[in-house]
């Protein structure tokens, strides 16, 4: 199963506590879930990528200013009746349950705030050094070039946290071929007030030999 833990926090926290929090929620997951690991069991792949020494279970985490997550598999685990599905708009923290699949796979997750303060021409500025003629075209069709810009945005920016490549890859992440990759992409909105996030998690069975 892969749980989701998310907070909306207050706005203007520094990058550094915002990580912090993602980590709590990370901590919390792994005490409920899976209590046998302990801090010395956390490591860094080579790409940068964190994981858990000597385990299958895998995680990742995101934060932006007003909300802040973990995403964590844990392989061979009985799904707990008590955690809600993850709907398709998030209004409050919590732990979701985002995904029944129950084999190991990498994750990654990314929360982006929607901001209405770059006009089209921005966006479109942006876009042309990142996306690719499908994903270019996608957006030039959305009725919403806005809320389709940030969801390709965090697709992408999911599937190069899923492989540990980073944002130096983001302009490679094709998310039309994301499935044929072995890629499952959740979508998702969050809404914190008057202010909304795109929300996007995938995972990744075939890339567990990084």
């Amino acid at each position: 199963m892969i749980l989701l833990a998310l907070e909306f926090t207050e706005y203007g926290l520094t990058h550094p506590e915002e990580h912090i929090l993602a980590i709590s929620l990370r901590d919390k997951l792994l005490s409920k879930y899976a209590p046998t690991v302990k801090h010395s069991s956390f490591g860094v792949h080579r790409r940068g990528k964190p994981y858990i020494k000597d385990s299958d279970i895998t995680y990742s985490v995101t934060h932006t200013d007003g909300c802040t997550g973990c995403a964590v598999s844990f392989p061979n685990s009985e799904i707990p009746k008590d955690i809600p599905l993850l709907p398709a708009v998030v209004t409050e923290s919590g732990v979701y349950l985002v995904d029944t699949y129950n084999d190991p796979c990498e994750l990654g997750v990314d929360f982006e705030r929607i901001s209405t303060a770059r006009d089209e021409a921005r966006l479109s500025a942006i876009a042309s050094r990142y996306f690719d003629e499908a994903e270019l075209a996608f957006l030039e069709e959305a009725g919403d070039k806005c809320a389709a810009f940030y969801g390709l945005w965090t697709d992408k920016e999911s599937m190069v946290k899923c492989t540990g490549e980073g944002l130096s890859a983001l302009c490679f992440a094709d998310t039309d071929a994301a499935v044929s990759m072995g890629f499952i992409i959740h979508e998702f909105i969050l809404q914190n007030g008057d202010k909304h996030f795109s929300g996007s998690l995938c995972r990744n069975e075939q890339l567990l030999d990084l």
